[in-house]
């Protein structure tokens, strides 16, 4: 339950017309914008830069995507959590609700198996041993570490700004799985 009643009617020309592009993205006016951003617009800038800096990674969209699912799991944050998975159903990414048992899951690769040890250490602890630092120097270039560690940092950024304000999920996953459903019916 969100700690402030999402604003339904806000003020302001630019903020009518992030309502309006919520509507039209996802059917809704979501958590985020209604809670947060309605009462603050400069922090749904900082936002928009961060996700625009995440289309331009060398990472594929399944990697970000996996990063931003675990990290929202990890986290306990259903909003987030529930944001991955729509983007990565919305995307016909890799969407996988079990990211936890993930070192023993053989769909994974070892590319993938020690990118999520890594943020699963980084979300932790704020850093990682050298062993499972090297591990990811066996996939990922330095540039992909780089990058790997900035969506960690990224994800847990949103994490940070929806739990404490208690969003919970928009259950936009479970709509996007229902709408495609009626269009194969």
């Amino acid at each position: 339950m969100p700690k402030f009643a999402p604003i339904s009617k806000p003020k302001g020309f630019m903020i009518n017309l992030v309502y309006l592009a919520s509507k039209r993205m996802y059917g809704k006016v979501i958590a985020p914008i209604s809670v947060i951003y309605s009462r603050s617009l400069a922090p749904l800038y900082v936002a928009m830069k961060i996700d625009r800096v995440a289309t331009q990674l060398s990472l594929s969209k399944d990697e970000v995507n996996l990063i931003k699912s675990f990290v929202a799991q990890t986290n306990n944050c259903s909003f987030c959590a529930d944001m991955s998975q729509y983007l990565a159903h919305k995307s016909e990414l890799t969407q996988d609700e079990r990211l936890t048992d993930f070192r023993s899951n053989p769909e994974y690769s070892d590319r993938i198996k020690a990118m999520l040890e890594y943020v699963e250490e980084v979300n932790a602890t704020r850093q990682a041993s050298q062993a499972t630092f090297d591990r990811l120097k066996q996939h990922f270039t330095e540039k992909e570490i780089v990058e790997v560690t900035w969506v960690c940092a990224a994800e847990n950024y949103f994490n940070y700004l929806a739990k404490p304000l208690g969003l919970t999920s928009d259950s936009l996953s479970v709509r996007s799985q229902v709408n495609e459903n009626r269009r194969v019916a």
